[in-house]
């Protein structure tokens, strides 16, 4: 879907200033494209700029131009621009939606470093654990077998986990795990990553539910304050919450709340009808905003409250799973150092008897 990297996703943002600013000052259009196509850091975004350049010199609209490139506009982004046109207030629309991007890219680069500090934690001692069973271990089996003298237990113990990890099924696992990474290195990790974030198995794990869950529902709220402030109609504002780049679990949830709509169902209604979907204060908040006509300030405080459990979810992710983790790796550490220590502790009495 869209904006699945992150140097798409900024390149999203500083296009978006450019035409803020164009706009805000009036300036020909054609020549900001120009210029801003020949200051643009990456060929594939500058020959996209030169393009938005002669569709709108051909006389397309502004959304009618964005809307010949979903792939780096999402739809959402390309129905606001549409409403500002039609409200001749553009300068505004974009410069809510540069606001909208901003803090989403805040959230999203947090989030991932708290992530990756876990996965991170967890390879690097992964590493360190199996180099010692591969070449050190080997070492001290050899030494005992050299002088005659039986192995300890622990000793004889990690022997068979390392002739283990050199033995053929080991050498058939490990080509197979290097098949997956040249598979995933020539797919891209991003997109093996994307997959998992968007099937539903994500949406089953506790802490990790509750990370995804709160993160693309605070985007879709984050949008939907955004088009119905502009006056975007409610249903294609849900419409185009089904387009963002959430998991496909919530974006079937929107468009089934947008067929409802549309039958002229109640909001309230409507969005009580996902209740195995859509959170109890999800759907709360969203009902009470339509009874008050505050419905866009309602997504909007959704927005931030969900952001704030999305990213302290993370923070109990990255608070709970590294020290399990680390015990973990720590008794595995444990068990291969003690072997070797009592190893060593155990050659002078063999060695002087």
């Amino acid at each position: 879907m869209y904006l699945t990297s992150q140097r798409r996703y900024d390149a999203l943002i500083v296009v978006t200033n450019q035409l803020a600013g164009l706009v805000r000052a009036n300036a020909p259009l054609l020549e900001g494209l120009m210029l801003t196509a020949v200051d643009a850091p990456d060929a594939k975004l500058r020959k996209m700029l030169l393009a938005m350049r002669e569709h709108i010199a051909a006389g397309s609209a502004v959304h009618e131009t964005l809307a010949k490139f979903p792939r780096f506009f999402p739809r959402y982004y390309t129905d606001l621009v549409k409403s500002g046109e039609k409200a001749g207030n553009l300068a505004e629309s974009l410069e809510e939606l540069e606001d909208a991007l901003v803090r989403t890219s805040a959230f999203r680069a947090e989030l991932r470093t708290v992530l990756a500090y876990v996965g991170g934690i967890l390879f690097l001692e992964l590493v360190t654990v199996t180099g010692v069973c591969l070449w050190i271990i080997p070492q001290f089996a050899k030494i005992f077998t050299s002088i005659g003298a039986v192995p300890t237990t622990k000793l004889r113990f990690l022997a068979g986990a390392s002739g283990f990890l050199r033995s053929i099924p080991a050498a058939i696992l490990l080509l197979a795990m290097l098949g997956v990474a040249a598979f995933l290195l020539r797919r891209g990790p991003r997109a093996f990553m994307e997959r998992f974030r968007k099937g539903a198995l994500v949406l089953r794990i506790p802490v990790l539910r509750t990370v995804h869950q709160k993160k693309d529902l605070a985007h879709a709220a984050s949008v939907l304050e955004t088009l119905l402030d502009a006056g975007v109609p409610l249903a294609e504002a849900l419409h185009d919450a089904a387009c963002l780049d959430i998991n496909p679990v919530f974006a079937m949830s929107f468009r089934r709340i947008a067929g409802r709509v549309e039958q002229g169902e109640s909001l309230k209604t409507a969005i009580d009808a996902e209740a195995r979907v859509l959170p109890p204060s999800y759907r709360g908040l969203v009902s009470l905003g339509e009874r008050s006509a505050l419905l866009p300030e309602a997504f909007g405080r959704l927005a931030g409250a969900y952001r704030r459990e999305a990213l302290n979810a993370a923070r109990l992710l990255l608070s709970i799973v590294p020290p399990i983790v680390l015990c973990w790796i720590g008794l595995l550490v444990y068990v291969v150092y003690s072997g070797i220590f009592e190893a060593i502790l155990h050659l002078p009495g063999i060695v002087g008897g």
